[in-house]
């Protein structure tokens, strides 16, 4: 059952940076 857990942290961290990287991608690119 912990490499489903991982794999699901995994998941969760890589979707969090990518909402973060979408949202503040338009700030960068402006700067």
């Amino acid at each position: 059952i912990f490499p489903t857990v991982l794999r699901g942290t995994c998941l969760g961290v890589t979707t969090i940076f990518g909402t973060i990287g979408y949202l503040t991608a338009p700030y960068i690119t402006a700067l």
